[in-house]
């Protein structure tokens, strides 16, 4: 499967991934303005493309995400959690009944980045700014590190099988939209 890198969330400057986290830190551009706040920007990038090689220099742990897609296929890694530096980037690969857009629950994480490619068919994102949504399902599981909403979802974005999508903690997202079964990978990328 050829891969495709779709830079989807609150922040697509690689500059943004060296600062913190933690919730709705500030963030600054390389000349000290503010980064956009829109989550319906999107960029294709290749593999080997000049945004790819600016979001590994921003952080390496996005750089050994690409080398891992580079050395190893994901239609045939098996089921569950694969490690590639311990807490700090591991993938998960996942397989799930997708659901209607109505039944789509909006999550966020305060410790990872999330990135996802589906690799069997179109998947659909609902979308939404963390600090617009207004009603959380309880608290933030931190052993999980995953918030529900039961806000709708702002937008929604596609992404096709090798497609991949990356949400920033500021992004809030209802992922597995669609019908039939998925199969996907899911990156999780720890935050600074």
């Amino acid at each position: 499967m050829s891969l495709s890198f779709i830079f989807r969330g609150a922040f697509l400057s690689a500059a943004a991934l060296s600062v913190s986290c933690s919730g709705a830190p500030e963030r600054r551009t390389p000349t000290g303005g503010p980064y956009p706040q829109s989550i319906t920007q999107s960029i294709a990038i290749k593999p080997e493309s000049d945004e790819t090689r600016r979001w590994a220099a921003a952080d390496a742990r996005f750089g050994k995400m690409f080398d891992y897609l580079k050395t190893h296929s994901l239609d045939t890694l098996a089921e569950g959690r694969h490690e590639i530096d311990g807490e700090e980037i591991f993938l998960l690969i996942v397989t799930g009944e997708m659901h209607p857009a109505s039944n789509g629950v909006l999550e966020v994480h305060d410790r990872y980045f999330d990135v996802q490619i589906p690799l069997l068919q179109p998947e659909r994102f609902g979308l939404a700014s963390r600090a617009q949504c207004r009603a959380p399902r309880g608290t933030m599981d931190t052993a999980a590190d995953i918030l529900f909403f039961d806000d709708s979802p702002r937008r929604f974005v596609d992404a096709g099988p090798g497609e991949l999508i990356v949400f920033t903690p500021e992004t809030a997202h209802a992922p597995m939209i669609g019908s039939g079964t998925q199969r996907k990978a899911v990156f999780k990328i720890k935050c600074n």
